[in-house]
């Protein structure tokens, strides 16, 4: 991520375990899962790989992006943000 940072703006859309889009539950490593194994997982996986995506320059927790306006409000401060 070191150098990531230091070539752009890199972004971090941290989600909630339970908010894991549908589509996603169903990639092979995962479809053979129960509902309570695919959310252990899930949560192991995201645990493991938390300590990398951290230092993103931005992070942005996904579950407020509940609306569209919520989506557009933090497009807009996205651009500010990339524009500086």
């Amino acid at each position: 991520m070191d150098i990531t940072n230091q070539s752009g703006i890199t972004i971090y859309l941290k989600a909630n375990v339970k908010n894991i889009p549908e589509h996603e539950m169903k990639r092979l490593l995962i479809k053979d899962k129960s509902e309570a194994e695919l959310l252990k997982f899930i949560e192991v996986n995201l645990a493991k790989r938390e300590s990398s995506y951290n230092p993103a320059k931005i992070i942005f927790e996904t579950e407020h992006l509940t609306s569209r306006e919520n989506v557009s409000e933090y497009i807009d401060k996205l651009e500010v943000i990339i524009t500086l």
